[in-house]
């Protein structure tokens, strides 16, 4: 009885193994970042990779995020949510894949609420009429901005991004704002 129950183990992990390995996200994280600080890990449970903001994640494709530029403001009276304080911030992703990205599935989501969008300031998600474009080629930039609820008086930040929902691991970018 235990010779199978340990036989069928094998097999499960040698299945559940092939199955991660598909997929041009799946892998280990690179270590790669663009400033001295700690910027890109992978968390041993989860598979996320946990990055400082304003450097870089990678992932095993050679396809990169970036959050920078960060700065505060309160939303108009024409935005999704308002008036509410915000970090708004710039999102580069670069798509180091052989195929073109599909940013219509770029996943954002803001530990304190749903993204902000205001057009007046320039609000928009990547793919809508304002943001970013909906595709990117390979080797290709793209660059938009987008925002996250804060309350006034934090400066704590953590935002997930994920550049095509399915095919790749979550990218959870932390630190302080002023």
């Amino acid at each position: 009885m235990q010779t199978r129950t340990v036989c069928l183990s094998l097999l499960l992990v040698a299945v559940l193994g092939s199955v991660t390995a598909c997929g041009h996200g799946a892998g280990t994280a690179s270590k790669e970042t663009d400033g001295n600080a700690k910027g890109n890990e992978q968390t041993k449970d989860s598979g996320t990779l946990t990055v400082a903001l304003g450097h870089r994640a990678k992932w095993p494709d050679g396809t990169t995020a970036t959050l920078s530029d960060f700065t505060r403001g309160v939303t108009s009276e024409y935005a999704s949510v308002k008036p509410q304080p915000f970090v708004a911030f710039k999102v580069t992703v670069h798509n180091g894949a052989s195929e073109i990205m599909d940013l219509t599935r770029f996943s954002l989501s803001c530990a304190d609420g749903e993204p902000v969008y205001d057009r007046t300031q320039g609000l928009e998600a990547a793919g809508s009429a304002g943001g970013a474009k909906s595709y990117v080629d390979p080797g290709e930039d793209t660059t938009w901005k987008d925002a996250c609820p804060l309350p006034k008086d934090a400066h704590k930040v953590q935002i997930k991004v994920t550049p095509e929902a399915i095919e790749y691991q979550t990218a959870i970018f932390s630190g302080d704002v002023k």
